[in-house]
């Protein structure tokens, strides 16, 4: 037979491509095949994204005073009169700076007629001021912007007052607001006094003030205030229970905590309780300590908590204080929001695992109709996420204990419609700028909701009903996975696991219309050459690292075919759920190929990949990784070929054919050596082809040589587990059983001593093929060659 010059490389630039080809053999070691580890892969869901037990407006510090700001606004239009518009109150006293106001005081109240820009004359507010030579409330505004300039300059390192007497200022403010107590604006002179007498430190001033003002204070929200600048004075003045008294009366739960250091957050709820047992910061106490015990990840993100809670509120005797409070608050016909206690009450139940007993407490209180609440200070309307809380956890018990069967079946698209419901409804509240927002975000941070990159959205209180959408598909998301699909899998029903799984990652985008998602996922990339690869990625990452992805990776090739049939069944199940889905043909024939070609069954892989679209590959983050030719035991640039999944299912069924089909044992042999070779790189420098992702590559420095040293790959994740422990396992038994297998068919010498010169084997063609060309050829190159050969 004659020598396949195909395995013969002379050429001396590829001399070094030898020297990583000797390691090949060694990895190539003959083991006991797994026959099962190219798939099912073991699916299980890891991380715990959201708290389950979140029931208050998202950062309730900020919606207090969103809500002030609000009622601020609306009460200076009403003090005013007129044709005032609200946006326009808010424009002008919450954006116009110190300046523009000093103009507007010189225009009203000096007569002065400073020039004022076209948009502030054509402010309704302003207007109405101008017209009625309001000088009081202008003159109130403008020593109202001093006081927050110099205040904000005192408490800035990187700024300096470029008045030598500060203080002077600040008493001045004070001065002006006490002089003004008796006019229009009372409360508000009166705020001002008594902020500016605070950062005084003037403290027996500003409560002896107090003290004779606080009869005539009539405006809750303003009293409320002044009353925590009050407080602040008493507390500098050791007076801590009648600083405690007024920080529980007006909420404020942080400065609170701040007052009374070494008593307990439970301390202080029952504390708040004997007092009020309807104040407002009941709820926000209690939210923290169920965040607390019942969410591990609550001390990494400050956001949750401006303060930290102490050990003994982990421990299960303040457990069972708060259900002994909540139960006591159930039975007082004084408590208005009863709802709340019965919610503390089956979390707390929950936490114990008490399914039955959670279900009771909920009865009554999950198809209750939203209504505004008001416990106590400023209103703010969270019923609607108690009301949500209630039906979420409601949900999580039924997931759990409702009988496998229609029922369940049933139960899974109740919810759904709900949540898509409630979708709806929130958003249509929203602005057409948060809307917008919405729709064009980029979609890693609308699904992950609680990342840094989300903190607007999710935060800011002027997107409250965005923030809430986003939880409530992070939550529904989180207990489908935790607790639908394992029982789904566990008794075999695999498709409808795959159903609902994709439902819950993309019906959040298919109903709000994400814009940035059919982007992604429409994108072609442009063709760059292969040393561009490492400057340049991009691409969908969404589709491919999702839990209905990783679930889906992890089943066997017929299980999707099948599931490919149900998404074009006209079922009206597979028809509620598709709906929902992502379905698109090219990601599921290309996710079908490379599941058969893990299973070896390259023939049946092309037909499924041929039907993929030319450009897909470019379309998704695989496309920048396609870098060495598979077929080549040495590393060779393969170019980022077109279709790189297609071509190599297609020389792999070849091949495969070859190995069974060709007329002489050595070309048998020669094919299985190829097809040894390829299988050893897809799992390794060509990890492309048959896997999606890898795990993180792991270093540690070295300080002897001053370089990072890589020390393997992380294995705790998904793709560590599958990618970089179970399927190169696998492909590598495969490997390297071929690979002895072929060897020993191969009966020419000739042949041998090109194979082994293929795979690197320099020094065994040298000895123990003397005689045939390929060692001849390397003996006359001795020099070249002597670092391969010794």
């Amino acid at each position: 037979m004659k020598a396949n010059t195909h395995f013969i490389q002379h050429k001396k630039s590829n001399r070094r491509y030898h020297l990583t080809a000797l390691v090949v053999l060694l990895t190539l070691l003959i083991q006991p095949i797994d026959t099962k580890a190219c798939g099912p892969f073991y699916w299980v869901y890891e991380v715990t994204q959201v708290p389950e037990y979140y029931f208050t407006p998202f950062n309730v510090r900020l919606n207090r005073d969103q809500n002030f700001v609000d009622y601020n606004c609306e009460l200076w239009k009403e003090q005013v009169g007129g044709n005032v518009t609200i946006e326009d109150v808010r424009d002008a006293i919450y954006n116009y700076d110190l300046s523009v106001w000093e103009k507007i005081e010189g225009h009203v109240c000096e007569d002065s007629r400073q020039l004022l820009f076209s948009s502030h004359l054509q402010n309704s507010f302003i207007q109405r001021l101008i017209k009625t030579h309001d000088t009081t409330s202008v003159r109130l505004l403008c020593y109202s912007k001093r006081y927050e300039v110099i205040r904000g300059i005192q408490l800035d390192p990187w700024n300096y007052h470029p008045s030598q007497h500060p203080e002077e200022d600040l008493r001045r403010c004070a001065d002006y607001g006490k002089a003004c107590f008796d006019r229009t604006h009372s409360e508000r002179a009166l705020l001002l006094a008594t902020k500016a007498l605070f950062t005084l430190k003037a403290d027996k001033e500003c409560i002896q003030l107090w003290k004779k003002a606080e009869p005539y204070v009539n405006v809750l929200a303003l009293r409320e205030k002044i009353e925590g600048y009050v407080a602040g004075c008493m507390a500098r003045q050791g007076d801590i229970e009648g600083a405690s008294t007024i920080y529980m009366r007006i909420g404020d739960l942080e400065s609170l905590l701040q007052l009374n250091g070494k008593k307990s957050l439970m301390d202080l709820t029952e504390a708040i309780y004997t007092q009020n047992p309807n104040a407002s910061m009941l709820t926000e106490a209690v939210q923290y300590m169920l965040l607390k015990w019942h969410w591990p990840y609550v001390d990494l993100d400050p956001r949750y908590l401006t303060y930290q809670l102490t050990p003994s509120e982990k421990d299960d005797n303040n457990r069972q204080r708060l259900m002994a409070l909540a139960t006591k608050a159930i039975n007082n016909p004084k408590v208005l929001n009863e709802a709340l206690w019965h919610y503390v009450a089956a979390c707390l139940y929950d936490y114990q695992g008490q399914s039955d007993m959670v279900l009771l407490m909920l009865e009554d209180y999950d198809q209750t109709e939203g209504v505004t609440k008001d416990f106590g200070t400023i209103s703010f309307k969270d019923w609607n996420y108690l009301q949500d809380a209630i039906h979420m956890l409601r949900c999580k018990q039924l997931l759990q204990t409702t009988p496998m069967g229609k029922d369940y079946e049933q139960l899974l698209q109740e919810y759904q419609l709900w949540l898509e419901n409630r979708w709806a409804q929130l958003s249509k509240k929203l602005s057409s700028p948060m809307l917008s927002y919405l729709q064009n975000n980029q979609p890693h941070q609308l699904y992950m909701g609680f990342t840094d990159d989300f903190t607007y959205a999710v935060y800011s209180p002027s997107v409250s009903e965005l923030s809430q959408m986003v939880y409530l598909q992070l939550q529904w998301r989180q207990m489908v996975i935790q607790y639908a699909l394992p029982r789904l899998l566990y008794y075999g029903q695999s498709i409808r696991a795959l159903q609902v799984a994709n439902a819950v990652e993309n019906s959040f985008f298919i109903t709000t219309h994400n814009q940035a998602l059919t982007y992604l996922r429409t994108q072609t990339l442009p063709d760059l050459d292969a040393q561009d690869f490492f400057y340049y990625y991009s691409g969908n990452g969404f589709d491919y690292c999702n839990e209905a992805f990783l679930l889906a990776d992890s089943m066997d090739a017929q299980t999707l075919v099948n599931y490919w049939e149900c998404i074009q069944s006209n079922r009206v199940d597979d028809k509620f759920w598709n709906s929902r889905s992502y379905t698109d043909k090219d990601y599921w024939y290309e996710q079908i190929g490379t599941h058969w070609m893990r299973q070896e069954e390259f023939a049946t892989a092309v037909m499924w990949l041929q039907q993929v679209a030319d450009d897909y590959q470019n379309k998704t983050n695989l496309r920048s990784w396609y870098l060495y030719d598979p077929f080549q035991a040495s590393t060779v640039r393969w170019n980022h070929p077109k279709q790189a999944k297609l071509q190599f299912a297609r020389r792999m069924a070849e091949l495969k054919n070859q190995m069974e089909y060709a007329a002489s044992s050595d070309e048998k042999g020669l094919a299985g050596v190829l097809y040894a070779t390829a299988l050893n790189n897809a799992a390794d420098q060509c990890w492309s082809l048959l896997s999606y992702g890898k795990g993180y590559e792991t270093f540690e420095w070295d300080e002897k040589h001053s370089v990072f040293i890589k020390t393997g790959y992380e294995t705790e994740s998904y793709w560590g587990r599958c990618y970089n422990h179970i399927l190169p396992s696998y492909l590598k038994n495969r490997a390297s059983w071929t690979l002895q297998h072929s060897l020993s068919m191969i009966q020419d010498p000739e042949v041998l001593a090109q194979v082994h010169s293929y795979l690197g084997h320099i020094s065994l063609v040298v000895k123990q093929y003397t005689h045939t060309t390929t060692a001849q050829y390397y003996a006359r190159h001795c020099d070249e060659w002597k670092d391969y050969i010794i």
